[in-house]
């Protein structure tokens, strides 16, 4: 049911790491890796990877910071509320064309998109933010700029991130990606990134335009696309976790007590692997 073999290898890789740096990959591995082969039906450790980091919300190109873009900068009227209403509007048109389902229920408030400090953040469940992909793709072609260099690479971004939610939805029962599919996974995600990149460095020096940054998170998810091929995202992504991180922070605390953060680690992998083993063997009783 969980490649019990790869955890016990990865967790002798761990051992050998001779740097921090090099032993956090395989943190990444060793976490992701012990979750149970059936996610869906085996939830109570739903998303140990977002105990690490709560990256993996499906690869998406930064939804928030293209409607914040689209409703302050470039949509026709001065009033961001008129803005936010006809890209509401043009978003639900999509949503009901193509029978998007989980989609927000209203868009029609800037307190959605406005930031109070730093980068805009969207607001909303993570099923719902998931389906904005293609309708924002809809509306960047409908308002962008064509002869602006910098919006045909917001449009090419969001393409990239669309493509990927493709592969991911197409193999959603999937165990891993096979192999076409995680190199084309691989390619997008990787070409997303480089572009996201080079849009935030045309925003940097701009503070009131405070768009497109790459984080932390950014880095971790291009992990994950990295071992497409071995293990799905899906089953690394923190949607199905985030309700259950209740489960995960006494692990957590727990592993913490005396340790260092490198054996914490560890140790936090080991019980995730005996407590998805129990829930496993409970089930199957």
């Amino acid at each position: 049911m969980t490649n019990w073999c790869l955890v016990n290898q990865l967790q002798s890789s761990i051992s050998m790491g001779k740097t921090l740096k090099t032993r956090r990959v395989y943190y990444i591995v060793i976490t992701i890796t012990v979750l149970p082969l059936q996610l869906n039906t085996h939830p109570l450790l739903a998303s140990p990877y977002s105990v690490v980091v709560r990256a993996t919300q499906a690869p998406r190109a930064g939804p928030c910071k293209v409607m914040y873009l689209l409703v302050y900068y470039i949509m026709p009227s001065d009033d961001p509320t008129e803005n936010l209403q006809e890209l509401s509007d043009h978003i639900f048109r999509y949503f009901k064309t193509h029978n998007v389902q989980h989609h927000y229920k209203y868009l029609n408030k800037l307190t959605m998109i406005s930031k109070n400090d730093g980068y805009p953040k969207l607001r909303g469940k993570a099923a719902e933010v998931k389906s904005l992909g293609p309708a924002l793709l809809s509306a960047w072609q409908e308002w962008q700029n064509p002869s602006l260099n910098v919006h045909k690479k917001i449009g090419i971004m969001l393409k990239l991130n669309v493509q990927m939610e493709a592969i991911i939805d197409e193999h959603k029962d999937a165990f891993s990606l096979p192999a076409e599919a995680a190199a084309t996974f691989r390619e997008a995600g990787f070409s997303m990134f480089q572009v996201q990149n080079n849009v935030a460095k045309h925003y940097l020096g701009d503070a009131e335009a405070k768009l497109f940054c790459i984080t932390t998170k950014s880095h971790m998810v291009m992990h994950v696309i990295d071992f497409a091929e071995h293990i799905n995202p899906r089953l690394v992504w923190c949607f199905t976790g985030e309700d259950l991180m209740q489960h995960q922070r006494p692990l957590a605390q727990a592993s913490s007590k005396g340790n260092k953060p490198d054996s914490a680690m560890l140790k936090l992998a080991i019980k995730n692997k005996y407590a998805a083993h129990f829930r496993c063997a409970a089930d199957e009783d």
